[in-house]
């Protein structure tokens, strides 16, 4: 009888995890925008020429899409910013 009664209560938690996650919003369902590549941010470093492509937005301005794909893939490059971007940073020190 207390199993019965231990799946029963296991059957109710299932189902109502199973519609909470129904109604939620998931990334696949929202449309995405292509966005117009990064043309060549590495000049004068070994990677001028390359491009970023395939740059797409979901819930926000291009402009923010390729900014963040610009950074990150800076920073998996493991190259430094530009000279320009480190003095207009809120954190940089003034010299």
């Amino acid at each position: 009888m207390r199993s019965i009664v231990g799946g029963k209560r296991l059957l109710v938690a299932g189902a109502l995890c199973a519609s909470a996650g129904a109604g939620a919003p998931s990334a696949e369902g929202a449309s995405s925008r292509s966005c117009a590549p990064v043309v060549n941010p590495y000049a004068g470093t070994r990677y001028e020429g390359i491009d970023l492509r395939r740059i797409r937005s979901v819930g926000v301005s291009c402009g923010s899409a390729r900014q963040v794909a610009r950074g990150a893939h800076r920073k998996g490059l493991g190259l430094t910013p530009p000279r320009a971007e480190c003095a207009a940073s809120p954190g940089a020190a003034g010299g």
